[in-house]
């Protein structure tokens, strides 16, 4: 029986799962005023007579996770190629496979295996047939789209390689690849709009103080604000601005076992939603 729950098949959905995993637990943190562990920022500002508090959560997005997202996006032919021309330029053909995704000297970069055939004619009856193998390497920036909700890739530079690493010097199959690959990987997008709307179900268990009003134009604030190329992942920050109601006139009291007991399923409760909300993926 073929297996169902390899790592290849969890990573996607259980690397967006840990990206909300990780924005969730911090803004409830910040919510509920108790200790976090990745150091959410919050900047207050005066508006009128409000105290807004802008809170900045960082959120690191492991390369394996965008490659696979990139493979589940744009890689969908057989044994998850791409055709770049997509079978309609004549007896032109430019096929890529096993891509790849990290970064070099600050950038993103995506290698791809090249399979390439250039000719004249119909097919069929093609003349001056070349074929070509090797790899082709796009490097660009990751960019903000969808009004700070997605993240997407804008293609820089591409190179044509050949199977001994030395570039392909071909202006034909050079300006076909170029063009192509660019428009195809410009489609490429990780989406969190869903998993950070989904939040607003949950808010007022922990903004009791905050009125409807007050959540909703909160949701309407959370925006990916800054994105960072590291060595292992690709690093966004995630602002949102919570109005600040002030302080409890009184320290509160310690929660009882019973209440304890209702956080932890309401916790369970929220795991469960995250799952659901990440299955598209």
């Amino acid at each position: 029986m073929p297996q169902t729950n390899s790592l290849r098949d969890r990573l996607p959905r259980d690397g967006v799962r840990a990206i909300c995993h990780s924005f969730f637990y911090t803004f409830f943190c910040f919510a509920l005023h108790c200790p976090s562990p990745v150091f959410a920022q919050a900047i207050q500002a005066q508006s009128g007579s409000r105290l807004l508090e802008r809170v900045e959560v960082p959120v690191r997005l492991d390369y394996p996770l965008l490659e696979q997202l990139l493979v589940a996006q744009l890689y969908s032919g057989p044994e998850q190629t791409v055709d770049l021309l997509g079978g309609t330029r004549g007896c032109n053909s430019i096929v890529l496979s096993e891509p790849s995704l990290g970064q070099s000297s600050g950038q993103l970069e995506v290698q791809s295996k090249l399979r390439a055939s250039i000719g004249f004619g119909v097919p069929g009856a093609c003349t001056g047939l070349l074929n070509i193998a090797g790899r082709i390497r796009v490097t660009g920036q990751p960019d903000i789209r969808r009004n700070g909700t997605a993240i997407g890739f804008v293609p820089s530079r591409v190179v044509l390689l050949d199977t001994s690493g030395e570039t392909i010097n071909n202006a034909t199959l050079q300006a076909l690849a170029d063009s192509s690959v660019r428009q195809i990987l410009e489609r490429y997008e990780l989406n969190l709009g869903p998993q950070l709307k989904s939040v607003g179900s949950l808010l007022p268990d922990v903004l009791p103080r905050h009125t409807r009003n007050q959540v909703e134009q909160l949701l309407e604030t959370v925006r990916i604000e800054r994105l960072a190329i590291q060595a292992e992942t690709l690093d966004a920050t995630i602002g949102l601005t919570i109005e600040s109601t002030g302080a409890p006139s009184t320290a509160e009291r310690a929660l009882t076992d019973a209440e304890l007991k209702t956080w932890e399923e309401r916790w369970q409760l929220m795991d469960s939603l995250l799952v659901l909300t990440v299955k598209h993926y």
